[in-house]
């Protein structure tokens, strides 16, 4: 029992040490597993704000991410937001946002606010209102394109 004291220690150790590359002998015993890298978001606002989220939630993968919020953020465009199947809240508002069509491919979406976005188009709202029911918080107004 005595000789196995040091066991319980280094493995605590490596478990704290899970952000950082451990070594021994300059031998790597463990390496942090690398954050996801959101692929093809063309909106520079909308990438900024998923990879802080991404970052701040420590994201492996792209269905780990479940929430996001980039308001007032200055985002036009969401096409790439697909790629997050998982996500369940999203917070919108108060953007440029001119369309929401990629919002309909997600179907775990529980909460979505789109308030301050008045260029989205009637018909894709209607469509996501379908999709998430009550819990859609959106402007009082919409384009009739």
């Amino acid at each position: 029992m005595q000789r196995f004291s040091f066991v319980f220690p280094l493995l605590l150790m490596l478990t704290a040490c899970a952000n950082y590359v451990v070594t021994f002998n300059n031998v790597m015993i463990s390496e942090p597993k690398p954050l996801y890298q959101p692929l093809d978001i063309f909106d520079e606002n909308l990438r900024t704000c998923v990879s802080e989220t991404i970052r701040f939630q420590s994201v492996m993968g792209a269905g780990d991410l479940e929430r996001l919020s980039c308001s007032y953020a200055g985002i036009t465009s969401l096409a790439g937001i697909q790629q997050f199947t998982q996500l369940t809240h999203i917070k919108l508002d108060h953007n440029n946002l001119i369309g929401i069509e990629p919002l309909l491919s997600l179907e775990n979406l529980r909460l979505v606010d789109i308030t301050g976005n008045s260029e989205v188009a009637c018909r894709e709202i209607a469509e996501l209102k379908k999709l998430i029911g009550k819990d859609l918080l959106i402007s009082d107004t919409c384009s009739r394109q």
